[in-house]
């Protein structure tokens, strides 16, 4: 079951007709959506709309911040197309703890370094799983925010996962609370 609530956010800010130091043309403004699920499990309904805007072009940028694949790290994104780059901190287990090693931490780390470097080469930015590295300490809510409060005027922002914070709704142009159909009684269907 799916819950969408509307929010106004006021940082969509006007532009002017193209973006002088990309040379894009404005739109609206890039709006941030939040994902919210009751339980971990793959944000597929965001990947379709990532690898859509890929597919029209736009870079895309989906990060996400606790799966493991040894490898593979911010340096070395696996790209599905020519605009499509998924990235991982390059650590040997999904973190699903706040038993978190340093060299893990470090790789989350720096993957977020990564990811706010590279803001300016993309059009869509997915951070998946950011309440849970929120909560287990591996980035803090302020960094989260000052990077929605910076992010080019161009850019989109999705923030899916479990435990995203409630301070972040301020931020939203849109909500969408997802339920597991499991944890559902049958006579709520």
């Amino acid at each position: 079951m799916v819950t969408i609530r509307q929010t106004n956010s006021p940082y969509n800010l006007p532009l002017e007709s193209v973006h002088t130091q990309t040379g894009r043309l404005s739109g609206p403004p890039g709006e941030v959506y939040i994902h919210a699920y009751s339980e971990r499990c793959f944000p597929t309904s965001v990947m379709v709309n990532a690898l859509r805007l890929a597919a029209q072009g736009r870079p895309v940028l989906f990060a996400q911040l606790l799966m493991g694949s040894p490898g593979l790290g911010p340096e070395r994104p696996i790209s599905l197309g020519p605009s499509f780059n998924w990235v991982q901190p390059g650590i040997t287990r999904t973190i699903a703890g706040d038993d978190v090693n340093e060299l893990e931490a470090s790789a989350v780390r720096a993957l977020w370094a990564h990811i706010c470097e590279q803001l300016h080469r993309f059009d869509y930015l997915v951070l998946d799983e950011v309440g849970l590295a929120i909560r287990y300490g591996l980035i803090t809510e302020q960094q989260v925010v000052n990077l929605l409060c910076e992010k080019p005027p161009y850019l989109e922002v999705g923030l899916c996962g479990t435990a995203i914070p409630d301070t972040l709704a301020a931020f939203a142009d849109h909500w969408t609370e997802n339920r597991s159909m499991n944890a559902i009684s049958w006579g709520e269907r």
